[in-house]
């Protein structure tokens, strides 16, 4: 984002001007244009400059300004620059003057165009305030919500400003800026403010590290990052105070459950999830160690429901909840406990803890933890385990049987 400001007066009485912002490419050809009206005679050129503008304004950034004789006027405002756009040209056009004579333009003072925001007069004090984002791209899919609110509070001061436009850097980090210009200061006096941030829609599964800083190095950051206590304005410091506010993100681990469900299958001492088998519509739930749920889902005609994936490391209680016409309803819960390294085990209704396993083929689930559970027939007998309930015998676990249901862990990205 630039900041752009100027000062205005007519010539010989009320004088009309305009500021128009533009890729290089564009700014030529309008140029162009404008200079062959300005040719025409003088009671059409001015029509003629107005309709080149105004069809540019529906595409591009035209600003007009219209002030009497000796009426200086101050104007500033901000222009986004679109993506790709690397080079950006700004001019100034009369538009239509007291004298009915284009060519000899209005008069302006005091003119800038940039990234730093206008210079305070003497009797105002600048707050420049820049917020940089690292790890995360605030405009990707997904997180074109994600914005800053910067407050400034102070001994009859309260403002607030919101920074969303953010562009990337030499260094890859996306960058807003903003400012704040305090008015109706004392010349050569300053005044204490506290500068506080509030981040909206930050991304989810990414862990937030912030910090702030000022060229003023008096001041005193809050505990969280996010705020600077005693940071001092001065009346008329060209310069300005700069606060700059940088979240850092990291993207969190995070893992899913794959799940296979099939008819029990008895193989010597052992039952297992039949593949040839599997259950549609067995429901699961899945909640974490503050009973929150966290994922759901039903099984569907290959017998195989995905759960989660954008669940951090932590413990999680698996609990199927319905079951097809004719089958018998799990006896227990599974429990997954996922390590901080990635590493994960699940322990079964008997009291087994096994490791889990993860899906290895290529896919949109590659990666989750694995495991297959077996359903019992309405009428058939479930084999006692000794203290589990109508907990199956045995589930053996995917890694022995081709296709059985699985937990899995998998990484995510947000972006």
């Amino acid at each position: 984002m630039l900041n752009w400001y100027l000062s205005h007066a007519g010539r010989e009485g009320v004088d009309k001007m305009a500021l128009v912002i533009a890729p290089v490419d564009v700014a030529e050809e309008i140029a162009a244009e404008l200079e062959d009206a300005s040719r025409l005679p003088e009671n059409q050129a001015p029509q003629a400059i107005q309709r080149i503008l105004d069809d540019y304004a529906k595409r591009g950034f035209v600003k007009y300004f219209e002030s009497d004789k000796g009426d200086w006027s101050n104007y500033e405002g901000t222009y986004t620059v679109p993506d790709g756009q690397y080079v950006t040209r700004f001019f100034f056009v009369a538009v239509d003057t007291a004298s009915n004579d284009s060519s000899v333009g209005n008069l302006i003072d005091y003119v800038g165009f940039g990234s730093h925001p206008r210079p305070p007069e003497q009797d105002e004090g600048l707050l420049a305030i820049r917020k940089v984002v690292k790890g995360f791209q605030p405009d990707a899919a997904g997180a074109a919500d994600y914005s800053v609110t910067v407050h400034v509070q102070g001994d009859g001061i309260n403002r607030e400003i919101v920074l969303t436009n953010f562009t990337t850097n030499e260094d890859g980090d996306w960058v807003a800026q903003g400012s704040v210009t305090v008015e109706n200061m004392d010349p050569g006096t300053s005044q204490d403010v506290t500068v506080s941030e509030l981040v909206s829609n930050a991304p989810e599964n990414y862990t937030e590290t912030s910090a702030a800083t000022s060229t003023d190095s008096y001041v005193q950051q809050g505990e969280d990052g996010k705020s600077l206590s005693n940071v001092t304005i001065k009346a008329g410091d060209e310069t300005g105070t700069t606060i700059t506010f940088t979240n850092t993100y990291e993207e969190k681990a995070s893992y899913g459950i794959y799940l296979y469900k099939g008819a029990a299958l008895e193989q010597g001492d052992k039952v297992i999830a039949d593949p040839s088998h599997p259950l549609q519509n067995a429901k699961f739930t899945v909640t974490d160690s503050e009973g929150e749920l966290v994922a759901e889902g039903a099984t569907g005609p290959d017998g195989h429901v995905a759960l989660g994936g954008n669940l951090p490391a932590g413990t999680y209680t698996i609990r199927e909840t319905s079951v097809p016409a004719g089958y018998q309803l799990l006896g227990y819960v599974i429990t997954l406990v996922i390590n901080s390294d990635g590493s994960a085990t699940f322990q079964m209704g008997n009291g087994e803890r096994q490791p889990a396993e993860t899906v290895t083929e290529e896919g949109e689930y590659q990666g989750y933890f694995k495991l297959s559970l077996a359903n019992y027939e309405a009428d058939m007998t479930i084999p006692s385990t000794g203290g589990n309930g109508n907990a199956p015998l045995y589930v053996l676990g995917a890694a022995a049987v081709a296709g059985s249901v699985v937990m899995a862990r998998k990484r995510f990205s947000s972006r």
